[in-house]
């Protein structure tokens, strides 16, 4: 039986960042794949299969606590464009899950929430994951 991961670490650009427990998603940016059937006539049928490398992009999203820290580090990432380097690593009894995200851009206008729990919602987008 295996350990659902839990607990990983959150690093940009080599920082590792304190992210609000649960939100950490990451995407690894495989693409979206298509399978369609063809007819072969007398009821037999093929399949087809195809990729979009279009959207072929990695996806990482959490969030962070609405303090001045958080609140300069977001605004830096979003300013540096696409040369952020995303990386998770989730600890296993099986050995660690690691997936590095390089070329990411920050690709949401980030909200920042003004509350006592207040968070600001990070999405990355950049190469596939490896």
């Amino acid at each position: 039986m295996g350990k659902i991961l839990s607990d990983a670490t959150l690093t940009v650009n080599d920082d590792v960042i304190a992210y609000v427990p649960d939100t950490l998603k990451v995407a690894p940016g495989l693409g979206e794949r298509t399978v369609v059937g063809a007819s072969l006539g007398g009821g037999a049928r093929k399949q087809m299969y195809s990729e979009n490398p279009a959207n072929a992009f990695s996806r990482t999203t959490f969030d962070i606590h609405t303090t001045t820290e958080h609140i300069e580090k977001i605004r830096e990432w979003a300013l540096n464009e696409n040369r952020n380097v995303v990386g998770v690593t989730a600890p296993s009894s099986e050995g660690n899950l690691q997936q590095t995200m390089t070329q990411c851009t920050l690709t949401n206008d980030y909200e920042l929430e003004f509350a006592p729990e207040g968070k600001i919602t990070a999405e990355f987008m950049g190469n596939t994951a490896v």
